[in-house]
């Protein structure tokens, strides 16, 4: 026990014995904050319970319950959480603490990520975010567009994930902490690695590492390890697939922890070490997969075990496993959090289903998966399938165009589906921006070029508050609406109205966390470039909405490539790449 833990555990011997109980559970949440993720939590979740027993205000109750879930769900038995995931809600709902409601919702997300509880955790995560728009608390608002994210990638929604990594990113840059820093580039790691671009995605992740340490974050060695084996297994590098796989069994076997020694032996696997990750398989699902635990693990710790079992020739637990994967075809295989994406489970089927001389079903499989791995644009996972992408053969990039036909009229979309449309300005914007793929510029700059302007300097002037208490009343109360629109359009399996909501609602959020700054503060709009800012994002916003009406899939492909705010950017998607025709 380190020497910080051992003091507070003579502060709750203390509060004992003195009847404080406020201060014996403030050391029982002091002692619960250190623990990193697989970690069993040791005395802290007894200490938290005796202080919830004996605590009556209900923010500290919140927060003793909050902190009791985590600690179990770190330690990856969520069974033991019994109703205190309620109760932290409950708590945090009667004395009125938003800070505190979200940090009870996080928490329950935790324990709500079952293979069958995905509509309940995407439920969840939708109040989750919507609850942090107008809070101040970064960490907060960055915790709930994690969860947004990591319920993304489940979807295979490429497009709603790409947000989010860009709202992290902007998280980190308006808090300064390394923290946040950390948590926003490992994701923005993972998203890369999903789409090719491992140099990118080692960058970042070498970044977050660095944050990590200087945030001095529990989590820092297993953030490493998630690092090196994600590279690995994207570029094929068998030689570290290896060295990693020995650091994930014996961590996983020495703490019984079977998904973090599951994937160790997929990694084996994948790396042609097929004794090793045979003997490992043996171990740890000998019964069968009927007995673990159906909690946040479940997906995949399943998956690495059929993967390794079709790799080794383990008939029986191949069976087995089709079986169990089967109700979760067309789902994406997250690593809670979404540090990790590991595949999809039509991909695992087409290999368990070939291994087992399915071959009809395999085929199936393999065709679902590769139209799964081409919409979120990984090129990876149709390698992984033994497919070559066409984009690697022979040039054959998808042609777009976005071209000028006289003074009023452009030629926007893929080809087969172009079509014209008039002019606007924020067609200029999507133009010149496409023309300088991976180049950032600011929204003020944007507008001066567009517009020929050469007056467009960087000096603000105090116009104000972005919005005022109003006009923030008036976009929650959009918001509440539509979230039971989208509800509704959920339940009606209305695709494209999802789509227009989702895109309506990430804005009005967008809107609120620009128009809040730390501390509380209301920010200010500068007179050039917070208004070039928005005129930017709406007029962009609104030739997108134009395109979509011609072209969904090239209007899909603009929302998920082109970044707008105070500086913008096109990213061109290396796993779809364009022809761009841009000339008349």
């Amino acid at each position: 026990m380190a020497a910080g833990d051992m003091e507070l555990v003579r502060a709750v011997d203390r509060a004992r014995s003195t009847g404080d109980h406020v201060a014996l559970a403030n050391a029982a949440l002091a002692l619960a904050e250190g623990q990193a993720w697989g970690a069993h939590p040791g005395r802290a979740p007894a200490l938290l319970r005796e202080a919830y027993g004996r605590v009556v205000d209900p923010a500290l109750r919140s927060r003793l319950a909050t902190a009791l879930v985590r600690c179990w769900a770190y330690g990856m038995e969520t069974e033991r959480v019994g109703e205190f995931a309620d109760l932290a809600v409950q708590h945090a709902e009667e004395c009125g603490d938003e800070v505190l409601l979200a940090d009870a919702l996080d928490a329950t997300l935790l324990v709500r990520w079952g293979p069958d509880d995905l509509g309940a955790r995407s439920d969840l995560t939708e109040r989750l975010v919507g609850l942090v728009a107008h809070l101040d608390t970064v960490e907060a608002r960055m915790t709930a567009h994690i969860w947004r994210l990591t319920v993304a990638l489940e979807n295979l929604d490429a497009v709603t994930a790409a947000r989010q990594v860009r709202i992290l990113d902007a998280l980190a840059v308006e808090s300064g902490s390394a923290k946040v820093r950390c948590f926003a580039d490992s994701r923005s790691a993972m998203f890369a690695l999903v789409q090719d671009r491992p140099d990118i995605a080692r960058n970042l992740w070498a970044s977050a590492c660095s944050a990590g340490a200087e945030a001095e974050l529990p989590d820092l060695v297993a953030i490493e390890h998630t690092s090196r084996s994600a590279v690995a297994i994207y570029v094929g590098d068998k030689d570290a697939m290896t060295a990693e796989a020995v650091s994930y069994v014996d961590y996983g076997r020495s703490n019984g922890l079977v998904g973090i020694a599951a994937f160790g032996a997929e990694l084996w696997a994948r790396a042609g070490e097929l004794d090793r990750s045979a003997e490992v398989l043996a171990t740890l699902a000998g019964g069968g997969l009927s007995s673990l635990p159906r909690g946040a693990e479940w997906l995949p710790t399943v998956a690495s075990l059929v993967e390794v079992a079709a790799r080794t020739g383990a008939s029986a637990l191949v069976e087995e496993g089709i079986d169990a994967l089967e109700p979760y075809a067309g789902r994406g295989i997250v690593d809670a959090g979404a540090v990790l994406f590991r595949g999809t489970v039509t991909a695992v089927l087409h290999r368990a289903c070939a291994a087992a001389g399915r071959e009809a079903e395999a085929q199936k499989w393999k065709s679902l998966a590769l139209a799964e791995y081409a919409r979120i644009g990984s090129r990876w996972g149709r390698l992984d399938l033994g497919e070559t992408p066409p984009s690697s053969a022979g040039g054959q990039d998808r042609r777009a165009h976005f071209r000028t036909v006289g003074d009023r009229l452009w030629i926007v979309g893929f080809d087969g589906s172009s079509a014209p449309i008039a002019d606007a300005k924020g067609l200029r914007y999507l133009h010149e921006l496409i023309a300088n793929p991976g180049r950032e510029v600011t929204a003020l700059e944007l507008v001066g070029v567009v517009e020929g302007n050469q007056a467009t300097r960087n000096v603000d002037s105090d116009a104000g508050a972005i919005l005022d208490s109003q006009a923030k009343a008036a976009y929650r109360s959009r918001l509440v609406a539509l979230d039971a629109d989208l509800a509704e359009a959920r339940e009606w399996a209305d695709v494209a109205r999802v789509d227009r909501l989702e895109f309506e609602r990430d804005a009005l959020i967008g809107e609120l966390m620009a128009a809040t700054g730390l501390g509380g503060r209301n920010r200010v709009a500068g007179s050039t470039s917070e208004r070039a800012r928005v005129a930017v994002r709406k007029a962009i916003s609104a030739a997108l909405d134009r395109i979509t009406h011609q072209d969904p899939a090239f209007a899909r492909y603009l929302r998920a490539t082109v970044r707008t705010g105070r500086t913008c950017c096109y990213e061109p998607d290396p796993g779809r790449p364009v022809s761009w025709q841009m000339q008349g």
